[in-house]
């Protein structure tokens, strides 16, 4: 949405797209910048890329008849790995936890002692093998419905009439891996979120599932210093919102957002 918008306002601007995680040695780009919102490919020459299907059921890595790691196919998501010298692997690194460790290495993927990088990243890759984002796999929502990356619904809620910014996440669920309310803070240009165009935009632009079912109305989104939203303090918030602001539930009967008053709201999975 951020590079649709930008071109909308600078038609003479061309956008490049470069992805390099963190902590590892994944390296994606789109250079030509034709397919608005993909990540390209690897640059030759470096580290082999690999996207490992994931089970949202199992919450785990899928595996053949063999117990071998299995490669997502074309358009279905899995998570991005990079292949990296065993021989350098940081020991600490060793081993797969999930969201608790995500700077974590898998050995014996493919084979005998190679060694891989976990990014932590869910993409899918197109027929053309371009890469494309999908979200966290700590950010997916796992709801009643399904699991619900956030990105797809940010982009969408970024397009309603007078939203800013739009950040998604999960609520509830607890300790115990229930199920989370897909929950959205917004912020609008003036303060207001106007409810009737709200659900106009919203219904229109998202399937029932991927609708957030309590939305914030904020005045401000807390950012990074990288400028990235904070989602984990915004999780801590809960429903909670502050003086001025007030909060939506979606009615799913009526396939419509009420306004509540400004205060604490219960979210329930």
């Amino acid at each position: 949405s951020v590079w649709e918008r930008l071109r909308a306002r600078f038609p003479r601007a061309q956008v490049l797209e470069f992805y390099a995680s963190t902590e590892g040695n994944a390296v994606l780009a789109n250079p030509s910048g034709k397919k608005i919102g993909s990540l390209g490919k690897a640059l030759p020459g470096s580290a082999d890329l690999a996207l490992l299907a994931w089970s949202f059921e199992h919450e785990d890595f899928k595996r053949d008849e063999r117990g071998q790691l299995m490669v997502s196919g074309v358009g279905e998501p899995g998570i991005l790995a990079a292949r990296v010298d065993p021989s350098v692997v940081m020991a600490s690194y060793d081993g797969y936890e999930g969201d608790k460790n995500e700077k974590s290495v898998l050995r014996g993927v493919f084979d005998p002692g190679d060694a891989w990088f976990v990014t932590g990243d869910l993409m899918r890759r197109d027929e053309d093998g371009d890469h494309w984002l999908v979200d966290r796999l700590s950010d997916v929502v796992r709801t009643e419905q399904g699991p619900i990356p956030t990105l797809a619904v940010e982009d969408a809620l970024e397009t309603c009439r007078n939203v800013r910014t739009a950040v998604c996440y999960g609520l509830g669920g607890g300790a115990g891996g229930g199920r989370q309310t897909l929950t959205a803070s917004v912020a609008a240009r003036d303060g207001l979120l106007d409810p009737i165009a709200f659900t106009e935009d919203v219904v229109s632009r998202l399937p029932t599932a991927k609708r957030p079912r309590l939305v914030r109305v904020v005045k401000t989104i807390p950012l990074t210093d990288g400028y990235r939203p904070r989602k984990s303090l915004l999780k801590e918030q809960g429903a909670n919102v502050g003086m001025g602001e007030f909060v939506l539930t979606y009615d799913e009967r009526a396939e419509k957002y009420v306004m509540t008053r400004s205060g604490a709201v219960t979210a329930t999975a």
